[in-house]
């Protein structure tokens, strides 16, 4: 178990290059979440008062309170690097897409992105409302076809449905999101939250309008095989101007001598073979260090 070693990897990286370092809060960042027992391992909260204190676990739900609950990626791209099929046209020009980032979904209740800006992230994650939903929702599987223009569409908008599979928050309908993002200047929702068997999954895929075929949402779940039983592949995404969106996949956890792969199939990124490695990870002696020394032991990011 090496959670504690994790969070302060991330922390070190956010310190040293701040601004190309965004961490977002998930939906585990949160003491409810971490004094969970898993069966599959120790909790975070058991993990940091074995390793270290309780000064410590304290210290590190400072920091959770403080991230960030969403993200907003702005990058240049020609529409033939972000086009998820062929039927796509544009020329080499590059356009300024906006992608969406957090941790599970939209909320029916948030309207703008402003709006998330006024919520008040420093606190134990609530189990309803807006900054739950951000944390917690989950796309549905229920497609009602409906027209902008029916009576009853702003009612669907409004309509909270329960998200009985996690025993918080909601689901959140195509169109609460086809209407967040169009509303907000926004290409797509880009989270994690759900185990993709294959790392990367798109929800209502060729269901929008425009010259961009591109799924609304796209679930990103960066650990391959998941609490050592769920058996996924693992995936991260870069997002570069002379490529646009790229998937890369991998089936184990990196070790020495593993690599990542783009993996072909995976059509909707039209993958390739790539090796990148990942950085070696700092001792937890040394990333304690670097903590001390830029005065962070206080908690808070």
């Amino acid at each position: 178990v090496h959670g504690v070693e994790i969070v302060l990897f991330l922390a070190s990286l956010k310190l040293q290059i701040p601004d190309r370092v965004v961490l977002l809060r998930g939906n585990h960042e949160s003491r409810k979440m971490t004094e969970k027992y898993y069966k599959e391992g120790l909790g975070f909260k058991e993990e940091c008062l074995l390793k270290y204190n309780e000064k410590f676990y304290d210290q590190c739900m400072a920091m959770f309170d403080a991230l960030p609950l969403a993200a907003v990626l702005e990058f240049q791209a020609p529409p033939s690097a972000v086009a998820t099929d062929a039927s796509a046209s544009g020329g080499a020009e590059l356009e300024t897409y906006k992608i969406f980032c957090c941790h599970a979904g939209v909320s029916p209740k948030l309207k703008t992105i402003e709006q998330i800006q006024e919520l008040d992230r420093f606190q134990e994650v609530p189990l309803k409302g807006p900054m739950c939903d951000l944390l917690w929702s989950d796309p549905t599987d229920l497609e009602i076809v409906k027209d902008e223009n029916d009576e009853d569409y702003e009612e669907i908008l409004e309509y909270d449905l329960p998200n009985v599979m996690r025993g918080c928050s909601v689901f959140v309908s195509f169109y609460n999101v086809r209407k967040f993002l169009k509303d907000n200047g926004l290409l797509s929702v880009f989270r994690g939250h759900q185990v993709p068997r294959m790392g990367v999954e798109h929800v209502y895929h060729n269901m929008r309008s425009g010259p961009i075929p591109f799924p609304l949402i796209n679930t990103i779940f960066s650990a391959p095989n998941y609490c050592g039983t769920y058996g996924n592949e693992g995936s991260f995404l870069t997002v570069l101007p002379t490529t646009g969106l790229r998937a890369h996949l991998f089936k184990r956890p990196l070790s020495a001598g593993a690599s990542t792969q783009h993996v072909s199939s995976d059509s909707e990124f039209r993958a390739a073979l790539d090796h990148d490695r990942g950085s070696e990870l700092l001792s937890r002696q040394s990333l304690a260090m670097v903590l001390r020394r830029h005065g962070a032991e206080g908690g808070g990011a």
